[in-house]
């Protein structure tokens, strides 16, 4: 009889690799001779479809085993003293949920790219940083800890921030890509920090050690309120960052610049939820913190109600979803606050399946509504139905002027965060500067000294 272990290890080696393998071999057949559009989208959504394939035997697996939690080890990457990087997956029914969504979306966003970026000059590109993205989104929900949740997060961070940037040819999808950097890198931190407090509590960061033994949400924790609270608010600083809330929220609508694929798999189905991905992994932790949820349900019921007016104000349709999403996701925030776990993740799942649909049909049904306008050009319109007026008009007209103009948010952020932050690093530069040029010259050690340095051989 098959060792169920060694099942699991193969199913979960392969959801992981297949994707890299398929990105490492576009990216060096690119190198020399880039191959046909059709072998680069078949190998790039083949490998997608059969992760997705082994997602459900791998579910079949869990089933069997009479759902529970399966932790696949696959050893130390490297270890120093004191400290042992473990390649661990943890399969349950949340990352097994998250990981049949995520790769069936980016299956059907594949399949779509084959058609939309026909003949593009980046055609190869795309689907090669769809492969990595694909395979840093299934290593991020299959992670077993946050050490190696951390390498999934970044490699969808990289392939997020190069795609936004895909038609480099033009200054707004290159500035969007910067934008967007930053918030990454600033959601980095957060998460870096929390894996620091948590090795530094708990001397681990496996989720094996930062939670007790039990089902998904309530397992509980062995930390103390006060260190979960600490974990949580950094937890939250990097949901605040990648999914795109309050006040870090600028960057998602500058992010449209990119391809409509990219937009529906990052911005509107996958990316922007990997935040909440991360809170819903972290339940023990968020229940045990009275302070931490009440802080993730503020920040997502200000990013609710700041992108729902922004929202309001918008002209364009890619604009419009992305502030529609922001609201989304601020409420799953609101939400994990109240710790309604489950009810999160059903949210989580049937918006992101609905902004894929709305994304990838944005453009027709924005080619739809340029017919029928055409169709009724001249055509009486409808007189607008008179409403009674709750709130003063000049209240009204002042709100709809903060909204569209995004509440100044950015404007406040680089005034009071980003130009401080300038200005103490050029004050660092030149005090290194001045340490460097005040400091007397010594010979390098590596300089001869020698005879040959005074009047060559003798």
């Amino acid at each position: 009889m098959t060792d169920p272990s060694l099942v699991a290890h193969v199913l979960t080696g392969a959801i992981v690799a297949l994707p890299a393998a398929s990105a490492a071999w576009t990216g060096v057949r690119m190198l020399f001779r880039a191959p046909s559009e059709r072998t680069t989208a078949a190998i790039a959504v083949g490998s997608t479809l059969l992760s997705w394939l082994l997602g459900i035997g791998l579910f079949v697996l869990y089933q069997v085993r009479g759902a529970h939690p399966l932790d696949v080890d696959f050893g130390a990457w490297f270890s120093v003293e004191g400290y042992e990087f473990e390649v661990e997956l943890l399969v349950d029914h949340l990352s097994l949920l998250m990981l049949l969504t995520s790769t069936s979306i980016a299956g059907l966003v594949g399949r779509f790219s084959v058609h939309y970026l026909h003949r593009e000059p980046g055609f190869h590109r795309f689907f090669l940083l769809m492969s990595a993205f694909s395979a840093g989104m299934n290593l991020l929900v299959l992670s077993g800890s946050y050490d190696l949740l951390f390498a999934g997060w970044e490699i969808v961070g990289i392939a997020s921030m190069l795609l936004i940037a895909f038609f480099n040819d033009r200054r707004g999808p290159v500035l969007g890509a910067v934008r967007a950097m930053i918030s990454y890198r600033v959601a980095d931190v957060g998460l870096l920090a929390a894996g620091v407090l948590l090795h530094e509590f708990l001397g681990s960061a496996e989720f094996e050690h930062a939670f007790h033994e039990g089902v998904w949400p309530h397992a509980g924790t062995p930390l103390d309120p006060q260190g979960a609270t600490w974990v949580v608010l950094a937890l939250l600083l990097a949901v605040m960052g990648k999914s795109a809330q309050f006040p870090l929220s600028g960057w998602l609508p500058r992010a449209m610049e990119g391809p409509t694929p990219s937009s529906a798999l990052f911005y509107g189905a996958l990316s922007v939820h990997a935040g909440v991905y991360l809170l819903l992994r972290s339940a023990p932790l968020i229940e045990s913190s009275p302070t931490a949820s009440l802080a993730i349900g503020i920040v997502g019921g200000l990013s609710a109600l700041s992108a729902t007016l922004t929202g309001r104000t918008q002209t364009d349709a890619k604009n419009i979803l992305a502030y529609a999403t922001i609201t989304q996701v601020g409420l799953m925030l609101v939400a994990i606050g109240f710790h309604l776990w489950n009810w999160v993740l059903i949210h989580m799942v049937a918006h992101a399946s609905l902004r894929l649909l709305q994304l990838l049909r944005a453009p027709s049904a924005l080619r739809d509504a340029q017919e029928l306008s055409a169709a009724l050009r001249g055509a009486p319109r409808p007189r607008p139905g008179v409403g009674v007026r709750v709130l003063p008009e000049r209240f009204l007209a002042r709100l709809y002027f903060l909204a569209r103009h995004r509440f100044f948010i950015d404007e406040w952020l680089e005034r009071l965060l980003i130009e401080p932050l300038l200005g103490l690093a050029r004050g660092l530069d030149k005090l290194e500067q001045r340490t460097v040029e005040g400091a007397p010259d010594q010979p390098l050690a590596s300089e001869p000294t020698s005879s040959l340095q005074h009047g060559g051989a003798q």
